[in-house]
């Protein structure tokens, strides 16, 4: 359960759009919000260094002293009111101090707000987001700037979890129906399995062989994503009153086809498509074809839904990103 719920702040009112997803599932669980803010390191150049680095530290305390009034209003104000919240000032690399703090204190969920559509493209390599969803160790949600997951309460939360036939990349479904449960607060929310198997498109001629080649596919597909549908309804899903469907998808384009199943619903009866696309990241087991983490921050930059990035531990705990109690301190601004 997403007990402990991180929101990073920067100022700015398009970060804050993720205060009222943050506030939502703290209500669900009786979690926590933490406020982050991490104050800019500016460098300010002169012909005395001296000079530049007094300057420097006056513009950092004067940058801290102000986050505090500002995290002071946010936490007080009407979206929070009613949940616990904290509020934390850390210097530091803003990625760096954000993936550390949330590794350290406890985080469950990691909630931030993103540029719409396209919105990567213009973002330099080493964006915030970026960096987060390449290393963090805990889930993140991150909303797209206009989206804050304000779903009517008389109608279900739907998801969609990108799956590739590992088990690397299944692990996104136990928080995504952690968090669909959360959300549903009123009607059961719905899980779509899907997977993509690129193919070419059944109108393209093909060889004999081939299509051989494709029944198998499409069959050994079918029977993975049935025996988890059942699985994961029995694990999890009925006991949270969640339904699990799945579906498959032939595009040889995965990152278009999973947006583009998401956003229109797929060949689902529904007025609407999902709520937000789930996936994790870096997947490497499995079917090779597909290699979900190459492909998310494709997903992140193409859709306007909200999408949540799980990064397995065992990943981390082999590349040695893991902390170990003790072994790296943040220092707070109080």
């Amino acid at each position: 359960m997403f007990q402990h719920i991180l929101v990073p702040l920067d100022g700015s009112q398009r970060a804050e759009q993720a205060l009222p997803a943050a506030a939502r599932l703290a209500r669900a669980n009786a979690g926590t919000v933490t406020l982050l803010y991490v104050p800019s390191l500016r460098y300010e150049y002169g012909p005395y260094l001296a000079q530049s680095l007094a300057f420097t530290e006056s513009m950092i305390e004067a940058d801290v002293e102000g986050a505090k009034l500002y995290l002071t209003r946010i936490a007080r104000g009407e979206v929070l009111r009613g949940v616990k919240t904290e509020t934390e000032i850390v210097a530091g690399i803003p990625a760096h101090v954000i993936t550390l703090y949330a590794q350290t204190h406890a985080v469950d969920l990691i909630v931030l707000c993103s540029h719409g559509r396209t919105g990567f493209k213009r973002w330099a390599f080493g964006s915030v987001t970026q960096q987060l969803i390449r290393h963090s160790a805990i889930p993140i949600l991150v909303l797209r700037e206009g989206d804050t997951l304000s779903i009517e309460e008389n109608r279900p939360v739907r998801a969609l979890v990108a799956l590739d036939g590992s088990s690397f990349a299944a692990q996104a479904i136990k928080p995504t129906v952690q968090l669909v449960t959360a959300l549903s607060e009123h009607v059961p929310g719905e899980i779509m399995l899907t997977e993509v198997v690129p193919l070419p498109p059944h109108d393209v001629p093909v060889a004999p062989q081939d299509l051989v080649v494709r029944r198998r596919a499409l069959q050994e597909t079918s029977t993975y994503l049935g025996h988890m549908a059942e699985q994961v309804s029995v694990q999890h899903a009925i006991k949270a009153g969640v339904t699990v469907s799945w579906s498959i998808t032939v595009s040889e384009h995965v990152a278009d086809a999973i947006v583009e199943t998401a956003e229109l619903g797929g060949d689902i009866d529904m007025d609407n498509g999902y709520d937000f696309i789930a996936v994790a990241t870096h997947g490497r087991s499995g079917l090779n074809r597909l290699r979900l983490g190459s492909v998310t921050e494709h997903i992140l930059d193409a859709t306007q839904l909200p999408l949540l990035v799980v990064h397995p531990m065992e990943h981390h705990a082999e590349k040695g990103e893991l902390v170990k109690a003790g072994s790296g301190a943040l220092m707070a601004i109080r």
